[in-house]
């Protein structure tokens, strides 16, 4: 598996021709990953069920990490319980 930093740099070198512009491109690109994998503490945003339920990665204030299918993200059992995070993404 390729690290963060490398997959960075060979993205960089396929997109631009000079050392400049891929300094520039591999930091955006380092930027994009650390957005995706972004934790959401629960005091900041609850998911939004809207009209559907799914499933997120959850972890709880003891580092326990596991899938949670949420139907009610506001309820004090989803809010006492876990401390972030984060949407399954489908592909």
């Amino acid at each position: 598996m390729k690290t963060i930093e490398d997959g960075a740099k060979e993205y960089a070198k396929l997109r631009a021709s000079s050392d400049v512009w891929r300094d520039e491109i591999s930091k955006d690109f380092k930027a994009g990953v650390e957005f995706a994998q972004r934790w959401i503490p629960v005091d900041e945003e609850l998911p939004d069920v809207k009209d559907n339920p799914y499933q997120v990665l959850v972890m709880s204030g003891t580092g326990h990490m596991e899938t949670y299918h949420i139907i009610d993200s506001k309820s004090q059992h989803f809010i006492k319980k876990y401390i972030s995070w984060r949407p399954i993404e489908r592909i």
